[in-house]
């Protein structure tokens, strides 16, 4: 092999190791934190200073939002219309929800008050 070869193998190589360390790592995370993530990364889009709410509270939100989703997917089970989503398609809805109830009430609107984000808000006086 000349080279070139062997520079092509090492680049393909670390291509092909670095996708599997990025996609590997999403499989492996837990809902939690992928949860975490994608609720800061939500409330960010919608204008809220994600520094000045604690991380405590981020995680309140997700816990409590995960296990919302657990409880209407086993709700759903029931239904006859259709197959019902999996638990984790529902914690996708619920933390895009609750981002935006997160923006409402940092910028002082009034929000939905069955909102899991406003009452941990409000307990950790943001």
């Amino acid at each position: 092999m000349t080279f070139v070869n062997w520079f092509d193998a090492l680049f393909l190589g670390t291509l092909l190791v670095w996708l599997l360390v990025k996609f590997g790592r999403r499989w492996t995370q837990s809902p939690e934190e992928l949860g975490y993530v994608l609720l800061k990364q939500k409330a960010a889009a919608l204008g809220v200073d994600v520094n000045r709410i604690p991380d405590p509270a981020w995680h309140a939100i997700v816990d409590l939002s995960i296990a919302s989703a657990k409880d209407r997917a086993m709700g759903s089970r029931d239904r006859l219309d259709g197959p019902s989503p999996g638990w984790k398609e529902n914690l996708v809805g619920t933390l895009e929800t609750e981002a935006v109830e997160i923006s409402k009430f940092v910028k002082g609107s009034p929000g939905n008050r069955h909102s899991v984000a406003s009452h941990i808000l409000m307990e950790y006086r943001v």
